[in-house]
């Protein structure tokens, strides 16, 4: 987004190091939408099409205005964007999980940066954690929960270069896919606009309960202040046309 001060525009960078992980939480779906959107456009001028891989998760409603959105930004870039449904993307997370082993074992010297996208975690069920309170154990033969894998991706991913860009509309929704544990592998967050407690829990402070709806707070745990800015408005379709014909310019290729 757009810095309040004069400085240049806000920015997450990604490292290989633990905990590097993007979390946006608040209620400004369009907010939200438009973040989403330009960190996938940005990472994407930042590699060749085969020099990283992205993966999104969209629950926008079929009847949402915006619905659509997130797979035509992806059609603009020439890496093969994998937009994953509710049919594909437990399987999907499970292979990413296994490259994540795979990787921290040196059983696979892929090193290819990869960014999981979930936007709207509220919304998609199968992403909530299981509460058995420690009374069922899982046989061998019983496939890993798709909230499973995404813990397993968020918490052991980054070192590896595999990083979750998430979104969930309220602390109590993130909770019910992120546990306290969890949180602590989200290294730089985005908050909107909300309540005094929800932002005195997610930061320590009420700073968020006083920005206007077209602002937002980044945060880094390198960071000791958190910076506001305003984030960009939607890409339109005459945005995302340019932005291909760019792609298409540099022959598709950029050095990442």
């Amino acid at each position: 987004g757009e810095a309040v001060a004069i400085k240049d525009p806000t920015a997450a960078v990604f490292r290989a190091v633990g905990g590097n992980n993007l979390l946006l939480v608040g209620q400004q779906d369009e907010s939200a939408l438009s973040i989403v959107s330009s960190t996938l456009i940005g990472l994407g001028t930042q590699y060749r099409p085969d020099g990283a891989k992205f993966f999104v998760i969209d629950s926008t409603p079929d009847d949402d205005p915006n619905a659509g959105l997130l797979a035509r930004v992806a059609n603009t870039l020439p890496h093969g964007v994998r937009m994953l449904d509710r049919t594909d993307f437990g399987p999907a997370l499970e292979a990413l999980a296994g490259e994540v082993n795979a990787r921290q074992k040196k059983e696979s010297a892929d090193r290819t940066p990869v960014f999981l996208f979930v936007h709207g975690a509220q919304r998609i069920r199968e992403l909530r954690k299981e509460e058995d309170f420690g009374f069922g154990r899982r046989g061998a033969d019983k496939a890993v929960p798709p909230a499973e894998n995404l813990a397993a991706i968020m918490r052991d991913g980054p070192t590896v270069h595999i990083h979750a860009i998430l979104w969930a509309d309220t602390p109590t929704n993130l909770g019910r896919t992120v546990d306290r544990a969890g949180m602590r592998e989200f290294g730089l967050k985005i908050l909107f606009q909300m309540g005094v407690n929800d932002s005195s829990a997610l930061m320590d402070s009420p700073a968020a309960s006083r920005l206007g709806r077209n602002r937002a707070l980044y945060l880094t745990e390198e960071t000791s202040q958190p910076e506001k800015f305003r984030p960009y408005g939607l890409p339109t379709k005459e945005w995302l046309t340019r932005v291909r014909e760019r792609f298409a310019a540099k022959g598709a290729g950029v050095t990442g």
